[in-house]
C-alpha cells in the first residue's frame, strides 16, 4: 500500500515483522511474541485466584493453626498480583526491535526510553543460553573499541555475550540471529558505500 510520501508499507504477521521499504535498505520492526506473555498472564491470574482462595478459606475456618497458610496466601496475592500488572503492561506495550540503516533500537516493554545501538558498535550477534534447559536469547558482542565502560562487561563476555536482547521474539532465536547479522552486514556495506 502506498502512503502519501511514496513509502511502501508491508506487514508480515506470520513472522512478527513489519517492514518499511526506504529505498535500498528497508526498515524492519520485530515485535516480541505475545503468546508467551499471554500464557504468563493466565498463569499469574490463576495463581492470584488460588492465593485469594487460600486466604478466604483460612479466614472462613477461623482456625489459629492455619495462620501460616494465611501469610503464604497474602504473599501469593501480592506477588502474583504484581505479575498480573506487569504482564498486562507487556501486552499493552510489547517490546519492539527496530532495525534501520544506522543501528537497532530496543523499545517498549519494561524499557522506559528507547535504547539505540549503532551497527558499528556491534561485532556480531549470537545465540546466548544460560544453561542447558534455559531458553535461548539473542546475544551480541560489542566491537573492541566501541564497548561501553561498565564493570560487568568482562563477566558477561565470559558467559558468552556482552549483552542480550531481552524477551522471546516471534521468530526462533537462530533465525533471528541470522537475520540480524545479515541486516547488520547490509547496513554497514551501505554505510561504507555512502562514505566513499
Amino acid at each position: 500500500m502506498k502512503s502519501r510520501r511514496g513509502i511502501r508499507n508491508s506487514i508480515d504477521v506470520a513472522d512478527g515483522k513489519i517492514a518499511v521499504d526506504q529505498g535500498q535498505l528497508s526498515e524492519e520492526r520485530y515485535v516480541q511474541s505475545t503468546v508467551i506473555t499471554l500464557v504468563a498472564l493466565l498463569l499469574s491470574c490463576a495463581m492470584t485466584g488460588a492465593s485469594i482462595f487460600i486466604v478466604l478459606f483460612v479466614n472462613a475456618s477461623g482456625r489459629a493453626d492455619l495462620a501460616q497458610s494465611a501469610i503464604i496466601g497474602w504473599l501469593g496475592i501480592g506477588f502474583f498480583g504484581l505479575c498480573v500488572c506487569v504482564f498486562l503492561g507487556l501486552l499493552a506495550r510489547p517490546q519492539t526491535l527496530l532495525l534501520d540503516s544506522v543501528g537497532f533500537t530496543l523499545a517498549g516493554g519494561l524499557i522506559r526510553t528507547p535504547q539505540k545501538t549503532a551497527w558499528r558498535d556491534v561485532e556480531r550477534f549470537c545465540i546466548y543460553r544460560q544453561g542447558f534447559t534455559s531458553p535461548s536469547f539473542v546475544g551480541f558482542n560489542y566491537a573492541t573499541d566501541r564497548a561501553p565502560k561498565h564493570r560487568l562487561l568482562k563477566f558477561n563476555r565470559a558467559m558468552g555475550a556482552d549483552n542480550v536482547l531481552p524477551g522471546v521474539w516471534a521468530l526462533p532465536t537462530p533465525e533471528m540471529v541470522e537475520r540480524l547479522n545479515a541486516y547488520r552486514a547490509r547496513a554497514l556495506a551501505a554505510q561504507d558505500k555512502f562514505t566513499k
